[in-house]
């Protein structure tokens, strides 16, 4: 039988309870739906599994109707969902109020008193940091910004995005649109972290605010650059904030200048003996290869080196596609384009510099140019390379000719970056036998550097003394890392390894008189580094292992 005959041989009363039901039915599907869907951005915006909670919550209600259909008897199915449901339900806010701090509770004391007062009450400022926008003014809120509940939400948002990204220590923040949800990755100490999906609608109130706060108009639809300044504990640290166009809505990416770019050389990593070698050589004419791959630091070197000398007596400049900082007292000239390069260059050139860097060189005239100042002057050049030979050659190459290419050359110094242990969750281990013997003749080559001891990120979850899982590290937020630091090899250019370059030696040749001559390579100096106890084995085997492209 169909439904409709069902309803027309039914009495009125039937009928109406019938429609009775459904309709209860309906509604409380629509409000299982509602709060599932609050369980969820509830849980994505405290990082608490959204996952497990909004299946948890579906799951519930998806039985309950089931039981619901299955069960003779309307009420008792009704009164099993609504167990179900609300079983579910009375879980998250349980696990919810044990991670949360006694203001953010519900259904505590606190929050039906809020509750009650909320309509008289104005909306409260969340002060994280300090921020300044484009021109450096900080961002307050006036007073009659303060009667506005919209603005002081998009001021509260925008404080906890900017915090979260110093918290993490990332380097870069990148913010994309992805269906009903925001996602968000972090660059911290050079790995990705992939945080919880973040609100759209939270997103949709901090974009306009933090792009007007950047000095970006909004409305171009274009790609767009701006900055901002955040400081947190009187430690101030300027953010680029660019913002392009994409098919699901803005994208924006943040990134702190300070963690990108490190212009002290004493805190590079690199080692006394190199150290000592780089000053001496700034001190006479000659041409500096500074070189590594992509993201390795190579720019933060550079400017270190030059921020090392006497701005007072010498005169520093630079020639950059773009300067990736301001540097105080040294003279910055930007090309923007590879072909205003030569161009460029020789303007710098004729002002006279006493130390002068370089970003690239492409080709034959950039290079003789290079070379005549480097006779006379001290000249910084930053050249792509994985390591000191490779990058040898690619500057011979540039300068089609081996004699004229060495004749200024001193040395090369190539580097890379490494993620540095945690210092308040490393754990000590003991390393397979093949590893702890080529750790023990490296020690040993090395002149005994460290104690013996190895160490890694830890390899289990945090535990108390009762066995319950730990919140994450304070230090590192259980990415097992805290920072990164350089390994540097360095390449003296003695007259020897002239004279072999000259006769067209083979590389073994030149790689033996090196070597004789005080070379260091990569991998040696990072074994150092794990002797020490700043970093591990698989960190060194990620980054440096020998023939690695």
């Amino acid at each position: 039988m169909t439904s409709a005959y069902l309803l027309c041989v039914a009495s009125p009363g039937q009928v109406w309870s019938v429609v009775a039901e459904l309709t209860v039915v309906a509604g409380c599907s629509l409000a299982w739906l509602f709060l599932a869907t609050r369980v969820s951005a509830d849980a994505a915006g405290l990082k608490l599994q959204r996952e497990l909670w909004s299946g948890l919550t579906l799951i519930a209600g998806a039985l309950g109707l089931v039981f619901w259909f299955m069960i003779p008897m309307f009420v008792l199915g009704l009164v099993l969902s609504v167990l179900l449901v609300g079983g579910a339900l009375v879980s998250y806010v349980v696990y919810r109020n044990s991670q949360v701090d006694s203001e953010t509770k519900l259904f505590s004391l606190d929050w039906f008193r809020a509750g009650a007062g909320a309509a008289a009450r104005p909306a409260k400022l969340e002060e994280k940091l300090k921020f300044y926008d484009s021109i450096g003014r900080i961002v307050q809120l006036t007073e009659n910004d303060l009667r506005d509940k919209k603005l002081i939400q998009q001021y509260n948002l925008t404080q906890g995005l900017l915090y979260e990204v110093i918290r993490n220590r990332a380097a870069e923040a990148d913010i994309a649109p992805a269906g009903q949800a925001v996602r968000v990755r972090y660059l911290v100490d050079g790995a990705v972290v992939v945080p919880e999906p973040g609100s759209m609608d939270d997103w949709q109130k901090i974009l306009p605010f933090l792009l007007s706060k950047a000095g970006i108009d909004a409305t171009t639809g274009q790609t767009a650059k701006g900055k901002i300044t955040v400081d947190l504990a009187d430690s101030p640290v300027d953010m680029d904030v660019t913002v392009s166009p994409s098919q699901a809505g803005p994208r924006v990416r943040l990134r702190v200048v300070q963690q990108s770019v490190q212009t002290n050389i004493d805190l590079l990593g690199m080692d006394a003996t190199t150290a000592q070698t780089i000053a001496e050589l700034v001190e006479k004419p000659g041409l500096l290869l500074v070189t590594g791959p992509p993201a390795s630091g190579v720019t933060s070197t550079a400017y270190s080196i030059l921020r090392k000398q006497d701005a007072y007596l010498k005169l520093l400049m630079t020639v950059e596609a773009q300067a990736s900082m301001d540097l105080q007292n040294v003279t910055q000239h930007e090309y923007h384009t590879p072909e205003k390069l030569p161009e460029t260059l020789a303007s710098a050139i004729r002002r006279d510099p006493d130390v002068l860097l370089v970003d690239r060189c492409d080709g034959a005239k950039t290079a003789e140019l290079i070379c005549d100042l480097a006779g006379e002057k001290f000249v910084i050049l930053t050249i792509p390379a994985q390591e000191t030979f490779p990058a040898l050659h690619a500057w011979i190459k540039r300068m089609e000719g081996s004699a004229r290419a060495i004749k200024p050359l001193r040395g090369i110094l190539c580097q890379q970056l490494i993620r540095v242990l945690c210092p308040a969750c490393k754990e000590p281990y003991q390393p397979d036998a093949q590893t702890a013997e080529h750790l023990t003749k490296a020690r040993a080559r090395l002149g005994g550097l460290g104690d013996g001891r190895v160490y890694r990120a830890p390899s289990l979850p945090r535990l108390d003394e009762k066995g319950r899982t730990l919140p994450p590290c304070p230090t590192c937020q259980d990415t097992g890392f805290h920072g990164r630091t350089g390994v540097f090899a360095f390449l003296p250019v003695t007259d020897g390894l002239k004279k072999l370059i000259r006769s067209q030696a083979p590389l073994e040749q030149l790689q033996a008189h090196a070597k004789t001559a005080g070379a260091t390579n990569l991998y040696e100096q990072a074994l150092g580094k794990i002797l020490l106890g700043l970093t591990s084995v698989q960190e060194v085997m990620r980054v440096c292992k020998p023939g690695k492209k």
